[in-house]
Formats: C-alpha cells, structure tokens, sequence
C-alpha cells in the first residue's frame, strides 16, 4: 500500500514538472518571438545594417 502511495507520489511530481516545463517553454518561445520582432523594427529603423543577432 505503501509503495504504491509513493509510486502515485513520483507520477505526480513528474507529470507537474511535465506540465511546468512546458509552460515555460511556450513562455519562453513567445518571449523570443518578441525579441525576434523588435530585433526586427531596429534593423528597419537602422537601415538593416544593425548586425544585432542572427538572420532568418
């Protein structure tokens, strides 16, 4: 009984953590897509010769 209360116990964490790490990884993808964007809007201002970061 014991252990499969542990067992139930681990499943949980892990499914959490599954769920957590998930949502800041589409955190995380939406704050690139941001920076990505407003990398963007400075090269437009700059006439593209800004050399910030990498190219599609």
């Amino acid at each position: 009984m014991s252990d499969t209360m542990i067992a139930g116990g681990a499943l949980l964490i892990a499914s959490i953590a599954l769920v957590m790490s998930v949502v800041s990884n589409v955190r995380g993808y939406s704050l690139h897509q941001r920076m990505l964007d407003l990398e963007r809007r400075v090269k437009k201002m700059n006439g593209g010769t800004s050399g910030m970061g990498q190219s599609d």
